[in-house]
């Protein structure tokens, strides 16, 4: 959420009115970005300010424990989760093949790409049935989860996009 297409989602679900909470495992990435969307007056004329609407939390999805975190956070500030975007991502050595990308760089973007998902599913999906009401859960999987890339790169992330798009079909 403290840079692209979560930024994007978070902006835009201000301008619509919509109460966020900004999440990524990077402070500085979330301080910046709650900086920035509070500067852009997003959706003000709306029920209250943002700084009633807008909440930043530092979580590192490919732990379960950081993602209960973030929902007791949302839980508190906000009273209920109605719309999750799962799109924490990262894309490891880019330029090695399979064979020369280290294990450290496989279970980053593993744990991060396959876990994070995993994690954010077990957290919020169960709540989000039981409080009632309409409620959405989107994953944001790339290109990548859907054709395999004609490139001896990258495999690592082609494989965790490809899990992504299974596991939350």
């Amino acid at each position: 959420g403290g840079s692209g297409i979560g930024l994007a989602y978070a902006r835009c679900c201000l301008r619509a009115g919509s109460s966020v909470v900004l999440s990524d495992g990077n402070a500085d990435l979330v301080g910046k970005a709650c900086k920035e969307l509070e500067a852009e007056r997003l959706g003000e004329a709306e029920e209250g300010s943002r700084a009633e609407r807008l909440l930043g939390v530092v979580t590192d999805v490919r732990e379960e424990a950081e993602m209960q975190k973030l929902r007791g956070e949302c839980m508190k500030k906000f009273g209920r989760v109605d719309l999750v975007f799962s799109n924490a991502g990262v894309i490891g050595e880019p330029d090695k093949g399979v064979q020369t990308t280290s294990e450290k760089s496989w279970r980053l973007v593993l744990d991060t790409n396959v876990m994070g998902l995993i994690h954010a599913i077990h957290t919020f999906i169960p709540p989000m049935q039981e409080q009632g009401g309409e409620c959405h859960f989107v994953t944001t999987a790339s290109g990548a989860g859907i054709y395999s890339q004609h490139r001896t790169t990258m495999g690592p992330y082609v494989a965790s996009k490809h899990c992504a798009v299974v596991v939350t079909q």
